[in-house]
């Protein structure tokens, strides 16, 4: 699987990248740890024409400032394979993009997540999945339930990060806002 996503900037990617070790350790989470860059995600599918991509994101991002990103909470999405998620806030900034890049990245885009698309997309960032178990959920929630996840952060780029099956994602392309 690949993904159009934001990746996130210090100190959160270390925060999030020291609460997957934790989560590792203290309750044998370590699913995430396949795609080991945080992030949020903007489109999701199982293959992208990587150069028609790459165009697409450069004019896209030629024309878009940075912006502010606000976090808050943990949160799970329920189901037969749940994920432990910092849950992104949604703004008319974030929405915006999100339609363009929905509407762009079409053409290169094959298979996509349909979980992605507008009426539907909650952005987050992954904490744990896809090895969330009953025993396993207790533990993490536990050990994060306490935090405080009211991040403030600037965004400034978008990038393609991906990999192909039994291989670590990593990213394609980055391509920062208005160049």
């Amino acid at each position: 699987m690949y993904g159009i996503v934001s990746e996130l900037p210090d100190p959160y990617y270390q925060i999030v990248e020291d609460i997957w070790d934790e989560l590792e350790r203290e309750c044998g989470l370590s699913g995430i740890k396949a795609a080991p860059i945080p992030h949020f995600s903007w489109h999701v599918a199982e293959q992208y024409d990587i150069n028609k991509s790459a165009q697409i994101i450069e004019e896209l991002a030629s024309g878009t400032s940075p912006f502010r990103v606000r976090t808050g909470g943990i949160a799970v999405f329920t189901g037969e394979n749940p994920i432990i998620q910092i849950p992104v806030v949604r703004t008319g900034e974030i929405n915006s993009l999100h339609e363009r890049i929905w509407n762009a990245i079409q053409p290169a885009a094959k298979n996509m997540v349909e979980d992605f698309e507008s009426a539907h997309w909650i952005p987050h960032i992954s904490l744990a999945y896809p090895d969330v178990d009953r025993d396993n959920l207790n533990c993490a929630m536990q050990l994060l339930a306490f935090r405080d996840f009211r991040w403030h952060f600037n965004i400034n780029s978008i990038s393609l990060i991906g990999n192909e099956i039994d291989h670590e994602a990593e990213r394609v392309f980055k391509i920062e806002f208005g160049k």
